[in-house]
């Protein structure tokens, strides 16, 4: 189902990087590289004629980072949060950042602008392996996150006008404090899947009314009898196409070769068939196509573009699948041009985040999702001030 693309200027290996798009571009930042080192680079991808291009932007002073997000309003880019590493050790970030992409003609072309903002209101403490989501086109709500001796459970909103941040008093059930689960919007409603909640991973789905700000957890089922419920796990990515949410790899202890879809009307999981062993890679829809980027398998970090074309494909997809029994062994084989790969080390040391930068790779492919032990008591919460 998923194809590997051939690209040119093609950026670094990674993992635990943010993506979103800006018209039919497709931008990713940061993350960590295969050798340990923090990145702070920005990249976008022509969808059209599938070239890369590094943004060099205005050469704001940007701390190489993980686990942060990023959204797309108004025609800009929206990064928040974030982990990252300094002398002392870990260091977790709430600053909230802009990229203005730069004008282009058939004339010139200018460098696109990165701009830090000052906010002000209940702001958020640091945190990494959250998720942003934007709602009504002019807030940006976040959930979860961690900042290594602490997992959250609390959401806040950032009214992006005013750049006023606020902390939701939610009503109804909450989940359980997580990091490294995945989050969509399914019109006014938020969808939170797994994640890791410190000492273990979870495949819970819980719903968040974004106008009455009320939680409640649905009733999921296997469609049918040979189905299967995906298995807990953290570090995933999940997207909507039409009432389905796909939610694709991820870690349980091993990094997960399958693919699974959960239809929002009538909350049924369906086994979506075996997909790349992937954790800590990033999934944006442009149109009717899924393009994946980077992510790790446990051996090895990637710097591929994988394509899922969902145009009039999802729905028989959902038929043939959810009558199919889940194979044991899953092939993950896929139709590919040239394999972007670079090998790192396997390393599953739970306390890979005290060390430095350079051996600290484990990241990329997401602590979370990897160790079964509570997140690191080494790191010291950090809460940046956001200054212009």
């Amino acid at each position: 189902m998923w194809t590997k693309q051939t690209t040119t200027e093609t950026p670094n290996a990674r993992c635990a990087h943010s993506s979103d798009s800006i018209g039919d571009n497709l931008y990713i930042f940061g993350g960590w590289s295969e050798t340990g080192v923090l990145l702070n680079d920005l990249h976008v991808l022509n969808t059209t004629n599938m070239t890369w291009k590094q943004e060099q932007g205005d050469k704001v002073p940007m701390i190489g980072r993980f686990g942060h997000s990023t959204v797309s309003v108004d025609g800009k880019l929206l990064l928040f949060g974030g982990g990252s590493m300094n002398d002392e050790g870990g260091i977790f970030l709430n600053d909230v950042l802009f990229f203005q992409p730069g004008a282009s003609n058939y004339l010139a072309s200018s460098e696109g602008k990165w701009t830090v903002a000052v906010t002000k209101g209940q702001i958020p403490t640091g945190r990494a392996k959250h998720t942003s989501s934007l709602i009504d086109g002019r807030h940006m709500i976040v959930f979860g996150g961690g900042d290594g001796t602490r997992l959250w459970d609390d959401v806040y909103t950032l009214d992006i006008e005013k750049m006023t941040w606020k902390k939701e008093e939610c009503k109804g059930t909450r989940p359980s404090p997580r990091w490294g689960h995945s989050t969509v919007l399914n019109g006014k409603e938020l969808i939170v899947f797994g994640g890791h909640e410190g000492t273990r991973r979870l495949n819970d789905v819980h719903i968040l009314d974004t106008d009455t700000m009320t939680w409640r957890k649905p009733e999921v089922k296997a469609r049918s009898s040979t189905a299967d419920f995906p298995s807990p796990r953290a570090g995933h990515t999940s997207s909507l196409i039409g009432p389905h949410m796909l939610v694709w790899g991820g870690g349980d202890g091993r990094i997960q070769a399958d693919m699974y879809g959960l239809d929002t009307r009538t909350w049924e999981w369906w086994w979506g068939g075996s997909a790349p062993a992937r954790c800590a890679q990033t999934t944006t829809r442009i149109g009717d196509v899924l393009y994946a980027f980077g992510g790790g398998d446990g051996v090895a970090c990637f710097n591929d573009v994988l394509v899922l074309d969902v145009r009039d494909k999802l729905d028989s997809i959902y038929l043939a699948k959810s009558q199919n029994t889940k194979p044991n062994s899953p092939n993950t084989s896929l139709s590919s041009s040239p394999t972007n790969r670079t090998t790192a080390a396997t390393s599953r040391s739970t306390n890979s985040l005290r060390n430095s930068p350079r051996s600290a790779h484990v990241s990329a492919l997401s602590h979370a999702a990897i160790s079964s032990s509570p997140p690191s008591s080494s790191f010291t919460p950090y809460n940046t001030t956001t200054t212009t």
